[in-house]
């Protein structure tokens, strides 16, 4: 047997268990979809039958992608290969995240604080910090990473060791405002990365009205349901004076076979990329001030 078919046999497994755990009772719809997924991925016959009869009638509202689950091995899994992914020049997938808050900083022409929700591997927060550390800007930049995961908090350290000799990186539990501040005044180098472990549906009574500069957020927001959405929403709109939302819309032809293509090694990423995109919105779903991609299928919307 490949390892490609042992991995999906062991997903199968570990949602098996979770099928029988009563804390899941509410996500069976969500564990059947990917016991279905699972199975149709075995050969690729079978997937591109599952794409043309039963990936459109899937109920987005109710799927939940692999990692959504609580099994540390697939958030490992899907982390490192989409920060392998996000470090290549092309596609670029992250770039336009990362250039539009470094822009921001740069025509800011003062010390800013800048918060990532929902940090994961902190590959954003990575690029930004390295520009903002390598150029000739004078100011300061912190950026707050608050991503309560102990899983990503690992990956994140992995990730962010190469540039730990040219930006300044604190690691801490739940911050404070008065904790930010005193951290920012002993630190030496342009830039700080601080990684926070607080709940971000709670910020706004953690922090003044405002008090970042940017808040931004990538590829994070469709891991939401409405619910949490909405509570997201009225957070950024409460700690932020502008925002940046970055995510996928939905794009079956040609993005999604692509996607497939480059994600068919690795089942848990392959799973995180389909069912990403089943559970994004469509164009025509977003509002103004909204950039599309089309080469990646992602959109940045300011807020």
């Amino acid at each position: 047997m490949s390892k490609r078919l042992e991995e999906i046999g062991s997903a199968i497994e570990k949602l098996e268990q979770l099928k029988h755990d009563p804390t899941f009772t509410e996500k069976m719809y969500a564990i059947e979809a990917n016991f279905e997924f699972l199975n149709a991925i075995k050969t690729v016959p079978r997937y591109i039958n599952w794409l043309l009869t039963k990936a459109s009638k899937l109920d987005s509202a109710k799927l939940l992608e692999l990692t959504d689950f609580p099994v540390p091995e697939w958030d490992i899994k899907m982390h490192k290969r989409l920060i392998e992914i996000e470090r290549r020049d092309r596609p670029g997938l992250v770039k336009p995240i990362v250039d539009a808050v470094v822009d921001e900083f740069a025509k800011a022409g003062k010390d800013m604080i800048v918060a990532d929700l929902g940090a994961g591997g902190m590959e954003v927060d990575r690029q930004v910090a390295i520009r903002s550390a390598k150029s000739s800007f004078a100011h300061k930049l912190t950026i707050v990473a608050f991503d309560k995961s102990a899983t990503t908090r690992e990956i994140a350290r992995e990730n962010l060791a190469d540039i730990s000799a040219e930006v300044e990186i604190v690691e801490t539990g739940i911050l404070t405002q008065t904790e930010l501040e005193s951290l920012r005044k002993k630190a030496i180098k342009k830039v700080l990365i601080i990684m926070a472990t607080n709940d971000i549906f709670d910020l706004s009574t953690s922090f003044p009205e405002k008090y970042f500069d940017i808040v931004y957020h990538s590829l994070f927001k469709h891991h939401l349901d409405k619910r949490e959405q909405e509570k997201f929403e009225g957070v950024i709109l409460n700690v932020s004076k502008i925002a940046f939302e970055f995510d996928g819309y939905r794009s079956f032809f040609p993005h999604l076979l692509i996607q497939s293509a480059m994600a068919w090694s690795s089942p848990v990423f392959l799973n995180g990329t389909v069912f990403s995109m089943l559970r994004y919105k469509n164009k025509n779903d977003f509002s103004q001030n909204v950039k599309f991609f089309n080469n990646t299928a992602h959109y940045l919307h300011l807020k």
